[in-house]
């Protein structure tokens, strides 16, 4: 029973050292004037699976792709509010972001861009995949 207790304790702590612990990543996007306007921050980091959420601080703005690895999801948003706008990445590498692209202007303004690394090794994450361990 001892041996029990110690072997099962043993692989809770080893479970719970390697259980990944996504994170959300605030990123705010402010216009203090109409030659004053940023995300902050203007380079985010994060690891494939953790969540990015742009929220209004001041102004109206928006968050679109404009560089990302290959194989990761693009995005656009709407104006952003308070309540925030998500993107979890999946891959690992530098994602471009902008404010209000055009047609005329793809690289709109207020560019930023978040870093994300894959841990151990794992260079992307299948949001549709999942798998378990169980000991034998």
């Amino acid at each position: 029973m001892k041996s029990c207790i110690i072997i099962c304790l043993s692989l809770a702590s080893l479970l719970g050292m390697n259980e990944a612990r996504a994170t959300v990543v605030i990123i705010t996007a402010y216009e203090i004037s109409s030659s004053n306007q940023y995300f902050s921050p203007a380079v985010a980091n994060a690891v494939c699976g953790d969540t990015i959420k742009w929220v209004k601080g001041s102004g109206n703005h928006t968050t679109a792709s404009t560089t990302i690895p290959n194989g990761a999801n693009t995005w656009s948003s709407p104006t952003l509010t308070t309540a925030g706008f998500i993107y979890v990445v999946t891959k690992a590498g530098t994602y471009n972001y902008t404010c209000h692209p055009t047609p005329t202007n793809p690289a709109g303004h207020m560019a930023a861009k978040i870093i994300v690394t894959c841990t151990n090794g794992v260079s992307s994450i299948d949001p549709d995949y999942s798998s378990f361990a169980y000991p034998i």
